[in-house]
């Protein structure tokens, strides 16, 4: 099944499934369930903040609704419902109310600096928010059914560029467990964690360092926080060299973060520095030639890791 197709399976169970769930957001996935949802479904004005606040209030009152804009970048127009309201209610009110809420952001591409934006360790950053990144169309559908039974709010962070990928996907409702990273591919030479789209760039990295002689294991993330810190460091504690691939910019970014993690708890094993892969610290291009050298693919990861090794 591809993955966008998969994301729809996921919304439909839930809404055939539990009348607390509701969707919330412009065109797109509104429209297309409105219909046949008519008091569930919101194809709402273009305005961030009552959207946001809206959803944030249903909420409070054990509504579970699902929001989103069509570009992640929008999302910053909602900040101060998320953050300042949101995230910090469980705590204002001594955990006697929750906020059941999925915050649904979609990474775009080839639509320049204002539309294609990936802020992953922002939203990582704020307390009580947990953050997921699916890269697999067997993870988008799972993680999102969890992300709405979790009785806090999620972020939950789609890559249009996974759009059409492929996976095995059971029928059905199932769960794949918030803070739980997956290991792709075993491997006893370097640990390579990824997230999102660059878990198949990782492991189409792997396969070429495999014809090298090199077995590298690739680790999916999966969640961003709760971070499964606990894989990541028996696992580099096995191979002793580690390098992170994130969608994300590397300035206090999530890369250099989950480094820090592996430095403080796998230091007396390391052969090597950790290798990081992130993007450059700039805004990316609406020009197609420049934005394909501003994303990291394959060869990159390939170039790390072999950096890693010598």
């Amino acid at each position: 099944m591809d993955y966008i197709d998969a994301l729809y399976d996921a919304l439909t169970l839930l809404l055939d499934t539990d009348d607390d769930v509701c969707v919330i957001g412009q065109n797109g996935i509104a429209r297309r369930f409105c219909t046949k949802y008519p008091t569930r479904v919101f194809d709402t004005p273009v305005s961030e903040a009552g959207t946001y606040g809206m959803a944030i209030g249903a909420s409070m009152v054990g509504i579970k609704p699902i929001v989103y804009s069509q570009k992640m970048d929008f999302m910053y127009l909602a900040l101060d419902q998320i953050v300042n309201e949101c995230s910090a209610w469980r705590t204002m009110f001594n955990g006697k109310i929750q906020t059941p809420i999925v915050f649904r952001g979609m990474v775009d591409r080839g639509a320049g600096s204002q539309h294609s934006q990936s802020p992953v360790s922002l939203y990582a950053h704020i307390p009580d928010i947990k953050v997921v990144c699916p890269a697999t169309a067997y993870d988008v559908k799972g993680l999102l059914i969890a992300a709405v039974n979790d009785p806090g709010p999620v972020m939950f962070i789609d890559d249009v560029w996974l759009y059409h990928t492929q996976s095995e996907v059971p029928q059905g409702l199932y769960e794949v467990p918030i803070g739980k990273a997956n290991v792709v591919k075993e491997g006893a030479d370097i640990t390579i964690i990824a997230l999102s789209y660059l878990v198949p760039e990782a492991v189409k990295a792997a396969e070429a360092l495999k014809g090298m002689g090199i077995h590298a294991e690739v680790i999916d993330l999966r969640s961003v926080k709760p971070l499964d810190t606990e894989l990541l460091i028996r696992h580099v504690q096995k191979t002793g060299r580690a390098m992170v691939a994130v969608c994300d910019w590397g300035f206090c970014g999530l890369d250099s973060y989950i480094a820090s993690v592996l430095y403080e708890n796998c230091f007396n094993v390391l052969k090597a520095p950790i290798g990081l892969v992130s993007f450059p610290d700039k805004h990316v291009s609406a020009s197609a030639a420049v934005e394909k050298k501003f994303y990291p693919h394959a060869e990159e990861i390939k170039a790390k890791a072999l950096k890693v090794l010598s």
